[in-house]
């Protein structure tokens, strides 16, 4: 490139360009930026060779001076080459650091290249290519100092980024530095980041006793942000109470505090966080109290306002799943999960993939009568998270798999899985302990153990009053039903019966009403 060549030479750049088509070393090439010509080399041990033979200072000057073309030449792209300049500009820093210690020079230069990484990563970010982010994230903190705010800046990107690709050693350690340099500068509302994204964490790796001091915690954190004017604080703070809704299985207040944080993710001017937010709204519409049908449509307007973000777009679409599936439209249903499976694969998001989709398509396949599908879908989902090491979602995927072993009358084997189920299942996890409880009552009153499963189905009561959760409620009472029948208790199970008739009809779910009905008729 005559850019890059000495003033003296650039006359002759062309004719030298001609020479080494003919010596077969380059050869002409397609340029992306427009009025261009371009060359590449005949082989890569060509290029290395090349390349070797230039000096490190001159190649410092030369990736610097071609960084800066390129971002003249690329100004009204919207940024679409800002990682090929991040790229030369890290090398011309790498260059110079080889060549001797710090100076001004290269301090400057790691923060412009700091700075275009960044950029480039929360681009990434901000449509989903979570691997990409981390990538380009991680290699801009590692140009600025420990406690450059830019920095700081980054983290909790990177750390929601990891979070995703489920790669959770690397998590603990992002929030561990989160927490250091909060500590270390005295910012309080780094501090509220550090303390929001250690939560989000627990959760995902140790969620004993999580929501206790998550939700004080929230908290604090909305009020410390509210103080600071922090929009994006407070997206993550209330996302925060939307988890804590989740896993206490208080559906509205998990709906509210989600439709917050997409709100104030909006005034931030965050599309992604906004975006996870509406992932997490269908996810609380599907589970929740919402009725079905009006679920349906809350699904697909949410799927129209996720266009162009994978996750939330396969959220909408399998939460939509469900509750078709909770209606009868099996075949709709099976289309809908068919599209959002597509989605998550493209974007590599196993958690969500193994925990979230497979929870609904687990449940959908019970629904339609087919639990060895169920089974096979279910056990994926359970193998792929036992090998990530994830165990929020795992204690439910557990205890539904567990249930659908036991509708193939396995229920020596359905037991065990409720053991992994209340092992790895938070106390604070109502889903999961009432799931896990009420599968093992039916196991227990199968094997003829009928004061253990009395009992157990007894613990049941007060965490289906508890939760808000339609669905689950139907399954608990049914479930309840079932050991009351075995254990000769008629009247008591019947009553049980009419509570999930009356759960499943507040639902929506023509389905589950349907079968309690069929429950109330002698075989």
């Amino acid at each position: 490139m005559s850019e890059l060549s000495p003033p003296e030479i650039r006359p002759r750049v062309g004719a030298s360009l001609q020479s080494l088509v003919r010596k077969e070393l380059i050869q002409p090439d397609r340029s992306e930026i427009r009025g261009e010509d371009a060359f590449r080399f005949t082989h890569i041990l060509v290029r290395d060779a090349a390349y070797s033979g230039i000096p490190k200072a001159v190649r410092a000057e030369m990736h610097e001076r071609l960084a800066d073309w390129i971002e003249v030449n690329t100004k009204d792209l919207a940024g679409e080459y800002e990682e090929i300049v991040a790229y030369h500009l890290e090398q011309a820093h790498r260059s110079l650091l080889e060549l001797g210690p710090p100076s001004d020079r290269v301090a400057v230069l790691a923060g412009r290249t700091a700075e275009r990484l960044a950029s480039a990563g929360e681009r990434a970010f901000a449509r989903g290519d979570m691997p990409a982010a981390v990538n380009l994230l991680s290699r801009a903190t590692a140009l600025l100092p420990f406690d450059d705010a830019r920095r700081l800046e980054l983290l909790p990107e990177i750390a929601f980024a990891l979070m995703e690709t489920a790669d959770f050693d690397r998590l603990v350690a992002v929030a561990r530095e989160m927490e250091e340099a909060a500590a270390e500068t005295g910012d309080i509302g780094h501090q509220a980041h550090a303390i929001v994204i250690g939560l989000w964490i627990r959760l995902f790796t140790n969620p004993d006793s999580w929501s206790a001091e998550a939700e004080p915690q929230a908290r604090r954190a909305i009020a410390t942000f509210h103080r600071l004017g922090d929009e994006r604080g407070l997206a993550r703070a209330w996302s925060l109470l939307g988890l804590v809704g989740m896993l206490n299985s208080r559906l509205a207040l998990a709906e509210d505090a989600w439709s917050r944080a997409v709100e104030h993710a909006q005034r931030a001017g965050n599309r992604r966080d906004a975006l996870e937010g509406l992932a997490w709204v269908a996810a609380a519409v599907w589970v929740g109290p919402t009725p079905a049908n009006d679920g349906i449509r809350r699904c697909r307007e949410l799927f129209d306002l996720a266009q162009g973000d994978r996750k939330a777009m396969s959220t909408a679409l399998f939460c939509q799943a469900g509750l078709e599936a909770d209606i009868g439209h099996f075949d709709d249903a099976t289309a809908l999960f068919g599209r959002a499976r597509a989605l998550l694969e493209e974007v590599a998001l196993p958690v969500w993939l193994a925990g979230g989709l497979t929870q609904a398509l687990g449940w959908a396949l019970l629904f339609e009568g087919k639990a060895a599908a169920a089974e096979h879908e279910l056990r994926g989902g359970y193998e792929t998270l036992m090998a990530i090491g994830e165990v929020t979602f795992l204690s439910t995927v557990a205890g539904i798999l567990a249930e659908a072993i036991y509708a193939q009358d396995r229920y020596d084997e359905a037991e065990s899985f409720t053991r992994i189920s209340e092992e790895s299942a938070g106390a604070e996890d109502v889903y999961s302990q009432l799931l896990w409880r009420s599968v093992r009552s039916k196991c227990l009153a199968r094997q003829g153990k009928m004061s253990q499963a009395l009992a157990l189905a007894s613990e049941c009561v007060p965490l289906v009053e508890a939760t808000d959760s339609l669905d689950l409620r139907w399954h608990a009472l049914m479930s309840r039903a079932e050991v009351l029948r075995l254990a000769g208790q008629a009247e008591q199970a019947e009553a049980a019966v009419h509570e999930a008739i009356h759960a499943a009809e507040r639902k929506g779910n023509l389905v589950a009403a349907r079968l309690s009905r069929e429950a109330l008729t002698p075989a």
